[in-house]
């Protein structure tokens, strides 16, 4: 693993929170946001609207969270005033996970590397791993392009893509 998700500690989470199944699809984002602006929309003559959102700024995925929430008449999560944002945590609109909560999330219940045990490769090669195969599209097995959501095994909280595919933004 990268220097920075070291070492292991614990946190506390003081609220419940919901999160999505699967990662924000192109489908989703455009049927909402009205534009697509993936990176592999351009380049990709085989993916399809179950893709996963990438090449979308920060501020870009704290939009899409109250532009659904207004759709869906929730109070929006964020105040945004040009590229400063504020959360109110008391609003009831869709957010970003802070960084706790995707990781409790992500591992669904362990401890190691994985929802589903430890790597058995180098965390820093991009040799092929079971544990992670099972789990994620990667460097090793993804042929270097992002593909459709929930291709892979759930983690224990029926999660998909935790672990790979595309980059996810949080809090």
């Amino acid at each position: 693993s990268d220097g920075y998700e070291w070492p292991q500690h614990r946190v506390t989470l003081t609220r419940p929170f919901e999160m999505s199944a699967t990662e924000i699809t192109w489908d989703q984002y455009e049927g909402l946001m009205g534009s697509n602006p993936s990176y592999y929309d351009n380049v990709c003559s085989t993916c399809t609207p179950d893709h996963p959102m990438e090449s979308v700024s920060w501020l870009q995925a704290v939009q899409f969270c109250n532009t659904l929430s207004l759709q869906e008449q929730h109070t929006p999560a964020y105040t945004i005033v040009g590229t400063t944002v504020t959360w109110d945590q008391d609003a009831d609109g869709y957010r970003l996970p802070t960084e706790a909560e995707w990781e409790y999330a992500c591992r669904a219940g362990s401890i190691a590397a994985l929802s589903n045990g430890d790597l058995t490769a180098s965390g820093a090669s991009c040799y092929s791993d079971p544990n992670l195969d099972q789990m994620a599209w990667y460097c090793s097995n993804s042929s270097t392009h992002a593909h459709p959501v929930s291709g892979k095994q759930s983690n224990g909280l029926g999660l998909d893509d935790m672990h790979g595919n595309v980059w996810e933004w949080v809090w």
